[in-house]
């Protein structure tokens, strides 16, 4: 649960001026075993909350944070969903 905890910490600094105190937390979060995805997945989900631009940033030094882990960006695909998974009125536009 501790290691839970520390993963959703950077995702309360999104909508911060600056990313300083991210990078940290996202350090300390990546060295107690946050996996990259999570740590995009964080990122992703303030999008909504704080919007693209502020996300802006703090996306791109996730990825400086990632490389400089030795991560190859970008991360293999983790979805689960496929075309045949999805109902046909998901995969056509309402006119």
């Amino acid at each position: 649960m501790e290691i839970k905890r520390s993963g959703t910490q950077p995702s309360t600094h999104g909508g911060a001026p600056g990313t300083g105190e991210y990078r940290v937390m996202l350090g300390a979060a990546l060295n107690v075993g946050i996996t990259p995805a999570e740590a995009k997945e964080i990122v992703y989900q303030a999008v909504p909350y704080v919007g693209m631009g502020k996300v802006f940033d703090f996306l791109h030094a996730t990825n400086d944070a990632l490389r400089g882990k030795g991560i190859a960006l970008p991360l293999p695909s983790e979805s689960t969903t496929t075309r045949e998974r999805t109902s046909p009125s998901a995969t056509t536009a309402a006119c």
